[in-house]
């Protein structure tokens, strides 16, 4: 109250000039009109920046001068935009991984599930080795013990039975005999093929040239490149899984260690390629590992990924189709 000239008292009311809003980001109306600004009793209304997002405060005039109210806690729509994309890629990369497993392991075995789970023909070599694929050796294996089996066999059926069946016999053997003639020429001409394929193996192990022992030839198993493409740290942690060592190096634990560890990724890789030799016994050789997962990582390394998981899955596979086949025998299926 303040007394004029001509002896009237007159009411100036407050103006409020403290304790206005402020901080970084926030913007407010409570400067009010030119000269007379905010004055008490009257409000004003503090808000976010364009680009930023948090609501609005409101504040009052008091009669001490000062604006009373909270302001707004302001949060930059970029950084929440990119805090929501890279959820959602974690949210989607985890519900990959998971679907992965699903599909691709359910059920799988991993090696050293059982003692003797993987053949002798399979350990000190990769599975294609100059030029010969270890699945060849192994067949013809297979099919010279199971004619060896065949021709050692006695035959269970009693003397009466034989009788009876004597006479069937001999009219089958005039029939047999040409086709066995046939299956011999045969097998003659596959020994042979087998015993010049592993002499060119020899020769070429001994001449001591460099060999990629499968190493260009990614998509000789289609579905182990299918996976590496569309997801190549999950057939990586796959391949680490079934190869059987430590608790470390099972599916989600490597799988982790890649997302989180992309620029270790060529160092991972390059431990991985020795995890299988040493898995599989085969020569170590760090200094063409270096050069496959280190120095050429852009181009030889998706194609090391792949021969080492064909590696790894050849015994599982393997053991799994000999499981299969047993039940089927016990069932007498087969």
């Amino acid at each position: 109250v303040k007394n004029s000239t001509l002896g009237q008292q007159l009411v100036v009311p407050i103006t409020c000039d403290e304790a206005k809003p402020d901080g970084a980001n926030v913007v407010h109306n409570c400067d009010g009109l030119p000269v007379v600004g905010q004055q008490e009793g009257q409000t004003c209304v503090a808000s976010c920046v364009e680009g930023y997002f948090g609501g609005t405060s409101e504040y009052l005039c008091t009669g001490s001068g000062k604006f009373e109210g909270s302001g707004p806690n302001c949060y930059s729509v970029d950084f929440a935009t990119r805090v929501a994309f890279l959820t959602a890629i974690g949210f989607f990369v985890v519900l990959l991984s998971h679907q992965y497993k699903f599909w691709c392991m359910f059920q799988k075995v991993r090696l050293g599930h059982e003692p003797d789970m993987m053949p002798s023909l399979l350990r000190g070599r990769w599975l294609e080795q100059c030029g010969i694929r270890s699945w060849d050796i192994l067949l013809a294996q297979k099919k010279m013990e199971h004619d060896r089996t065949i021709g050692t066999n006695e035959d269970p059926e009693g003397e009466k039975e034989k009788k009876k069946n004597k006479k069937k016999r001999r009219r089958a053997e005039a029939k047999a005999e040409a086709h066995t003639a046939r299956q011999r020429e045969e097998e003659k001409l596959r020994k042979a093929k087998l015993e010049i394929l592993a002499n060119m193996e020899q020769q070429a192990m001994s001449d001591g040239r460099a060999h990629l022992d499968g190493l260009c030839h990614p998509c000789e198993d289609p579905d182990v490149c299918l996976t590496l493409m569309l997801c190549p740290c999950c057939r990586i942690a796959d391949t680490w899984h079934a190869l059987g060592g430590p608790h470390w190096t099972t599916y989600w634990q490597v799988l982790f260690a890649y997302l989180l560890c992309p620029f270790c990724w060529p160092c991972l890789n390059f431990y991985g390629r020795f995890f299988v030799r040493k898995t599989f016994e085969i020569e170590l050789k760090p200094h063409r590992d270096v050069l496959i997962h280190c120095c050429c990582c852009c181009c030889c390394s998706p194609c090391a990924l792949c021969q080492e998981a064909r590696q790894a899955e050849a015994p599982i596979l393997y053991y799994t189709c000999m499981q299969k086949h047993k039940e089927m025998h016990e069932l007498g299926l087969a």
